[in-house]
């Protein structure tokens, strides 16, 4: 028996994909995959809160004897 040579995907020929809408709808269904939009005003920036945050945040992390891993950087 001749043994054949393992196939790559490089040696075959790749038919290009293309989804109907109801393929797309039924995956993003499947998925739970949703397309929210924000709509309306945004609130404005309280600016005196953030400008004495940093301060309060130093405090915080003081006054709760948290250790430097203990506290990350969400900015």
């Amino acid at each position: 028996m001749k043994q054949s040579e393992p196939s790559t995907s490089t040696s075959q020929a790749v038919k290009e994909f293309s989804a109907s809408k109801g393929w797309l709808t039924g995956f993003l269904k499947t998925n739970a995959v949703h397309n929210i939009k924000i709509t309306g005003e945004s609130a404005t920036a309280d600016e005196g809160a953030a400008k004495i945050f940093p301060e309060e945040l130093a405090k915080i992390i003081e006054d709760g004897d948290y250790s430097a891993d203990q506290v990350f950087n969400a900015d």
